[in-house]
């Protein structure tokens, strides 16, 4: 059996002391040259702690958001855990919002989106994502 490749990451662990952050980026099909070719400058972090990763990318107002647990981040309030990606216009509107439960065992997702409250039966969807918006 031949398995595709999922995923190349370098990162010189031994180069990290003790207690210090680092963080990294995930370019989804992104090839070897696009990943050195990336703009790292376009990224701004938003937020780097124990309870909410998130990044923008400044050209395309795109971003990644990570709620460890419960929190509010961009117009977003989590009610637990979730991941999203969303995309605003120029105005700051929310105009995408894609959501997931990545620990899979959640029955529902909550969540309140400038606040407008969701709530998504996720009962056997294995970490489907959702599209909320």
């Amino acid at each position: 059996i031949t398995l595709p490749l999922m995923l190349t990451m370098l990162i010189p662990l031994f180069m990290i002391k003790e207690g210090e952050k680092y963080g990294y980026l995930i370019l989804p099909n992104a090839s070897e040259q696009e990943t050195a070719d990336y703009d790292v400058s376009d990224v701004e972090v938003l937020s780097l702690n124990g309870k909410i990763h998130a990044a923008r990318e400044k050209s395309s107002a795109l971003y990644g958001i990570v709620f460890r647990e419960s929190g509010e981040m961009c117009g977003i309030q989590a009610e637990h855990g979730l991941i999203a990606m969303m995309k605003q216009d120029e105005a700051a509107k929310i105009t995408s919002l894609i959501i997931c439960d990545p620990t899979q065992k959640r029955d529902n997702i909550s969540l309140s989106v400038e606040g407008t409250k969701f709530e998504i039966e996720t009962d056997s969807a294995r970490g489907r994502a959702y599209r909320i918006i």
